[in-house]
């Protein structure tokens, strides 16, 4: 019995040092390994975490234990999928989710891989839950870098297609119609029957009209890739103003602008090319507001420390549907003198700047355009 008894003891001791041993390693590969591991029981209260998971945090080890997750990091939509995680018993995996760290600047997010995998008993009853995050911040970096590189030579490429295209169907065009115009101007001082000089001045202007559509398509042709700079955002935003408002000096408007807080603002852009943008809207404001009783409102703001947003009113009539489908549709117009290329040009320089361009109908008050810019460039 007493030969038994030591059997029996020293199977325990060898058994508690071989646990002791299985503890120590486990503990090595918890806290050993470079990315964030958490072990939280049901209620996400935290058991365990590793260094790493601590580091990041900038918090100690044992600050974590017996906190609950979602009390130290409030996530709605991560609460649910832990919350489904435990009751259905499958893993949940993530990968390059955004995560924005408390105390950091607006536009700094930081992107994680993260699993999910439900620690289950021998009943198969979910008892906790292991958190996996890895920081792949740099690799999400390096992707979008190279992806902004393909779509700069995609452009590049596209619009010297569209310049090379542009020229020659413009000297395909343009040498036709000046013989036209040439013609019509020899009948003009031979002839002063009035019906055939009426029928000459029509000649005339739609010879006039299309170099103008030609003038245009070039125009659009040249469109070029952002020069980007750093210059400040008031000045150029009142210049533009100040420019669409003298070309209508004839006009009756009367404008409202909001834009102070664009004061002390700078912004990473092709000036001239936003400039272009600012004013074309602007002119198009005052085109469609009513004469006499014309009403511009001109205002900016910056959302999310990272985005600038104009927004350019008038009072004028709603968009038909039938045109807003067209409306950013290159030739597609519906004014008289119109070439429809002012709004397609505009939104083609907002996309290189990687913004967005709206119009849109609001009842009782008009027409707004909405231009969104980012005010670092996506170089």
């Amino acid at each position: 019995m007493q030969r038994d008894g030591e059997k029996i003891e020293e199977t325990v001791v060898r058994q508690d040092v071989e646990l002791q041993r299985a503890g120590e390693l486990l503990e090595r590969i918890f806290s050993g390994v470079h990315f964030l591991l958490a072990y939280l029981d049901t209620d996400f209260r935290f058991v365990r975490v590793n260094r790493a998971y601590a580091a990041a945090h900038g918090r100690r080890r044992d600050y974590f234990t017996g906190r609950e997750l979602f009390a130290l990091f409030p996530d709605r939509a991560n609460r649910r999928i832990f919350r489904r995680v435990v009751k259905t018993g499958r893993p949940f995996v993530a990968f390059a989710r955004p995560h924005l760290p408390a105390g950091r600047p607006a536009g700094e997010s930081t992107y994680w891989d993260w699993s999910l995998r439900p620690i289950k008993a021998e009943d198969g009853r979910v008892e906790g839950v292991l958190l996996v995050q890895i920081d792949v911040t740099e690799q999400k970096r390096a992707e979008d870098r190279l992806e902004r590189s393909r779509k700069k030579m995609a452009d590049m490429e596209r619009l010297a297609e569209l310049g090379a295209l542009s020229s020659m169907v413009a000297h395909e065009i343009r040498t036709p119609l000046a013989a036209i115009g040439l013609a019509a101007g020899n009948l003009r001082r031979k002839t002063s029957d009035p019906s055939l000089l009426k029928n000459i001045r029509t000649i005339e202007e739609k010879v006039e009209f299309g170099s103008r559509v030609i003038s245009n398509l070039l125009e659009y042709a040249r469109l070029r890739l952002p020069a980007y700079r750093k210059f400040n955002l008031l000045p150029l935003a009142r210049s533009a103003l100040r420019t669409s408002l003298h070309s209508h000096r004839d006009r009756r408007v009367e404008v409202t602008a909001d834009l102070a807080e664009l004061r002390r603002k700078k912004m990473e852009a092709d000036p001239d090319q936003v400039g272009e943008v600012l004013t074309n809207l602007l002119d198009n404001a005052i085109e469609a507001a009513p004469e006499g009783d014309g009403r511009i409102g001109f205002s900016a703001r910056i959302e999310d420390g990272r985005t600038v947003v104009f927004e350019i009113r008038n009072n004028g009539p709603p968009i038909s549907p039938g045109v807003f489908k067209e409306v950013f549709t290159p030739f597609f117009t519906s004014k008289p003198e119109g070439t429809g290329l002012g709004l397609p040009i505009c939104r083609e320089l907002v996309r290189l700047h990687d913004g967005s361009l709206d119009l849109k109908n609001e009842p009782g008050r008009g027409i707004v355009a909405v231009l969104r810019l980012p005010l670092l460039a996506h170089q």
